[in-house]
């Protein structure tokens, strides 16, 4: 049983890894989706927000899916619903909270200073094409992300941390909270 989970996650991997890398060429080649033809602005209703989230939750799935999974299974074996309540709302908030906090300080930023400048990068010309400078970066970066997905070195990677003394403190950290749900 373990076994065929490992190969549909692999080939579910394989897939999403070839996804990002289309989607990352698509961006490159000025391509894309090009969606609701709707006037940008901020959402004004409750409704607004939750379909916005929920665009965000559908997007993030590649990278959040396999963790949640993870951490899915660990909550439902902790002994109790509350538990595993707890332990699925601190990983709501480790991933909202960064989120929450970059929106604030962005909302704040000068409109004319440097790193304002930067977030809104520029028009670059390349082999006679136009293309903004944040979107050859995001290509680029689907490209690379697609492909240590697909090639399973993310995983590889993420297994090598695992032994890192960063990755030590971190399990200190995780063990010192579920001490307080035990």
């Amino acid at each position: 049983m373990e076994f065929h989970f490992l190969v549909i996650l692999m080939l579910f991997s394989q897939i999403a890894g070839i996804a990002i890398i289309l989607f990352g060429i698509c961006m490159l080649l000025g391509g894309g989706f090009s969606g609701f033809k709707i006037k940008q602005k901020k959402p004004t209703s409750y409704f607004g927000s939750f379909l916005f989230g929920s665009a965000l939750g559908i997007s993030w799935t590649p990278c959040v899916g396999p963790i949640l999974v993870a951490l899915l299974l660990v909550a439902s074996t902790v002994g109790s619903i509350a538990k595993g309540g707890i332990l699925l709302f601190v990983y709501s908030i480790g991933l909202a909270l960064p989120l929450i906090l970059i929106s604030m300080y962005i909302e704040k930023l000068n409109k004319k200073s440097r790193l304002w400048k930067i977030i809104q990068g520029k028009e670059i010309k390349i082999f006679g094409r136009k293309i903004h400078s944040t979107t050859l970066v995001s290509g680029l970066l689907f490209i690379v992300i697609g492909y240590l997905i697909f090639s399973g070195l993310l995983y590889s990677f993420n297994q090598y941390v695992t032994t890192s003394g960063f990755q030590k403190v971190m399990f200190n950290i995780e063990e010192l909270l579920l001490g307080l749900v035990r």
